[in-house]
């Protein structure tokens, strides 16, 4: 027992009080540093994002059609205008596409789009600030269709040009849908 009492090996006291002081000095640095992390960074991002979540109304909401990496276009919309979700297409295929976008730039706005799905192309109407659409009217659709023109005006025009013929469809709302004028039907 006594030549271990005796024995001058190892740490003395000063030597692992440097270490324990060393050892809280970097602990509270890296504490303190995870506090002002979480302090500033993280709660006030996560806090602003679940406030958002609980501040859902129309106003808040907007739509776009965006351009996909393979060349098709998709309606989208948004609650908080950072994260967008794809909107949804009552009653059309998941090969539909879109050609056409416009909104009536209203507080709490009516959006159209022209969409060709299969053997017809609507016109598609969304009143819940871009979430669903409805097909509000539909021709035939035989494949040599094009230059569909959509916009707004104080009211919806749509023209669209089959063969060497222009035709052309109006709605006051962007709901209810009507031929106005073509080289063959005129009302």
């Amino acid at each position: 027992m006594r030549n271990i009492l005796k024995n001058k090996r190892g740490e003395g006291h000063i030597g692992t009080a440097m270490k324990i002081i060393i050892d809280v000095v970097i602990g509270a640095l890296i504490l303190g540093g995870l506090y002002l992390l979480f302090d500033n960074v993280i709660l006030d991002s996560t806090a602003a994002r679940i406030e958002a979540l609980f501040d859902v109304s129309q106003d808040n909401m907007s739509a776009r059609c965006e351009l996909d990496g393979s060349g098709a276009y998709h309606l989208q919309y948004t609650y908080d205008g950072e994260q967008w979700f794809e909107a949804e297409l009552v009653d059309m295929s998941a090969d539909a596409s879109v050609k056409a976008f416009v909104s009536d730039g209203k507080e709490t706005p009516t959006y159209c789009a022209v969409v060709i799905d299969g053997n017809k192309f609507h016109v598609i109407a969304s009143e819940d600030g871009g979430v669903t659409w409805n097909s509000r009217k539909a021709w035939d659709y035989n494949g040599n269709t094009s230059n569909f023109l959509l916009t707004y005006s104080s009211g919806f025009k749509l023209t669209f040009k089959t063969g060497s013929t222009n035709y052309t469809a109006t709605s006051a709302d962007g709901l209810t849908w009507s031929d106005a004028w073509s080289e063959i039907h005129r009302p």
